[in-house]
């Protein structure tokens, strides 16, 4: 195994950024920029995510010499993903035996009958992290499924690692293998897409990380000595965010196949920022407050689901707002202060589950796993998503 050496602080950054655009877009109430494609399209961000978790592995591990670093890799990743999993699993179900109880006293409506599609089989499969693999409809935190696709996505890498031994060539074949089959299984649907049909988010999964896995191994690795033209970083970066920016503006219901190139592109964002670290661009958005961003993004992930059905069935049931469709309708005024409370709540929320499940749950696998002294900590904490981490890494929901 080899510890990744070089820190990439623009990748946490976006991977924050990228989380709250996947909050964004879970909100179903009226807020100034609801209707702006970046947040129609807000579920796409969550293939950024697993683009950057493939990358970030192969960053931080080359190959996995026999099973005791294979179970080692796993037992790392589940104890970065699991703990604020689970947590969040008894939280929902809370949620659930809550709503059920308030529809049996006092009759009130909720959006879908408690515990019909939140079912003990759900249950089963969160608790295995089977829940985002096509066995059934999306439950409990929703965007969870994610974090189930990325973790089976870590034992197919873990896997190759260990078999292939790190050889160059039979990485770059397997890798490819993966994504090339994961990307023909999504262009196989009837309408090909990566967020039309959740039985599909596997695939989904697969073909982002082992896309970003690849990128890691293409990309070249500069001398200690050498400078790279910040101009021409700068030139690349702001070419890859119009490129980016462009395909998300023009996908609708009428170009849906074009989110098979969402995870190319993403590609081509992490491929800039990594291989040009010291542009103005960089630098401007290297700030504290999106750095400690990126590094709760898993946890803003993973919260932020349960403060926005809060806040909505609030707006529904106590203030009596009507809804349109899947919206619900509200003042802009009213609106923009909703919004402030989602967004509010959910990164305080994802700084206490940051700090007092996220990090004893990585502290906890250390111990257990009795890892080696001399290994980096960044080896060991590799996000996940969210993200996360993506993710995502954990990551959204296929429906929003």
């Amino acid at each position: 195994m080899r510890p990744a050496k070089q820190q990439l602080h623009q990748l946490d950054v976006l991977r924050g950024i990228c989380a709250l655009l996947v909050v964004l877009f879970h909100i179903q109430f009226q807020f100034p920029g609801r209707g702006s494609q970046l947040v129609r399209n807000g579920d796409l961000f969550v293939d950024f995510f697993f683009v950057l978790s493939g990358f970030i592995m192969l960053h931080s591990y080359r190959s996995l010499r026999g099973g005791r670093e294979l179970f080692r890799f796993l037992g790392a990743r589940l104890f970065r993903v699991y703990p604020l999993h689970l947590v969040m699993l008894g939280v929902f179900l809370a949620y659930e035996v809550v709503q059920y109880a308030l529809v049996r006293s006092l009759g009130l409506p909720t959006s879908t009958p408690p515990f019909e599609t939140n079912n003990g089989y759900a249950l089963a499969l969160g608790l295995t992290l089977l829940n985002g693999v096509g066995l059934h409809p999306l439950s409990f935190n929703v965007p969870s499924w994610s974090i189930s696709t990325e973790f089976w996505s870590y034992l197919a890498f873990g896997l190759t690692l260990t078999l292939v031994s790190g050889r160059r060539l039979h990485l770059y074949l397997a890798f490819g293998m993966l994504a090339s089959t994961a990307l023909l299984v999504l262009a196989s649907q009837p309408t090909p897409s990566l967020s039309e049909d959740p039985f599909y988010f596997f695939p989904r999964c697969v073909f982002g990380f082992f896309l970003g896995a690849l990128l890691r191994l293409a990309l070249p690795t500069r001398r200690a000595d050498e400078v790279p033209s910040a101009r021409a970083g700068m030139l690349a970066q702001c070419a890859a965010l119009a490129a980016l920016a462009t395909l998300i503006a023009v996908i609708s219901k009428a170009t849906v196949w074009l989110e098979l190139v969402v995870p190319l592109s993403f590609a081509a964002l992490i491929a800039a920022l990594v291989h040009w670290p010291n542009t103005l661009l960089i630098r401007a958005i290297d700030l504290k407050p999106l750095r400690w961003m990126g590094a709760v993004s898993y946890s803003i992930y993973m919260v932020h689901m349960i403060i926005v059905l809060v806040v909505q069935a609030f707006v529904r049931i106590a203030l009596h707002a009507p809804t349109k469709g899947s919206t619900i309708l509200v003042s802009p005024a009213l609106g923009c202060a909703l919004l402030a409370l989602c967004l509010g709540g959910t990164l305080w929320a994802a700084s206490l589950t940051y700090r007092f499940i996220e990090e004893p749950g990585r502290r906890l696998g250390r111990r257990l796993l009795d890892a080696e002294p001399r290994r980096s900590a960044a080896t060991l904490e590799v996000a996940a998503v969210m993200h996360g981490d993506s993710a995502h890494a954990s990551a959204p929901a296929a429906d929003g």
